[in-house]
């Protein structure tokens, strides 16, 4: 997003789903220490990461209730489609997910949409490393 907003001269409006107030103070961590990846690998001197704050949002993080913003609905289905697309190519993925293709749906998304300049890779995700994150249950799952 901050480079976005630099390449656009513009500011940003960052909006989470409500319910998730950890996110508040991951947003303004991020705004002072924001560890960023390069899609080459590195940063010169071989370091995997360096201190790019965001420092182009214009106020504190929004929030919105999912089950009346498309907008939010979208975003958590793009997440997630992306996190169980990670989840399969490292053999995470549960029974169930295997059973019902989710680790797919990823690659349903038009590429022509995604931002692809951001990674080598042609699904333009950014991935600096497996973490345990990627368990085989997430939160949201449970919902569906």
């Amino acid at each position: 997003m901050q480079k976005h907003c630099e390449g656009w001269g513009c500011n940003a409006l960052v909006f989470f789903d409500e319910g998730h107030n950890e996110y508040r103070r991951l947003f303004r961590k991020a705004c002072v220490y924001l560890p960023t990846g390069s899609k080459l690998g590195g940063w010169p001197g071989g370091k995997p990461t360096k201190n790019e704050p965001f420092i182009k949002a214009i106020k504190d993080a929004n929030f919105k209730d999912s089950k009346s913003s498309h907008f939010i609905q979208i975003a958590d289905l793009v997440a997630y489609a992306t996190l169980v697309k990670a989840r399969k190519e490292l053999g995470r993925l549960s029974e169930r997910e295997k059973a019902m293709g989710w680790g797919d749906i990823h690659d349903a998304i038009p590429r022509d949409i995604l931002n692809r300049k951001v990674s080598w890779r042609k699904d333009g995700i950014v991935a600096l490393k497996a973490t345990p994150v990627l368990s085989t249950k997430p939160k949201s799952a449970a919902k569906l």
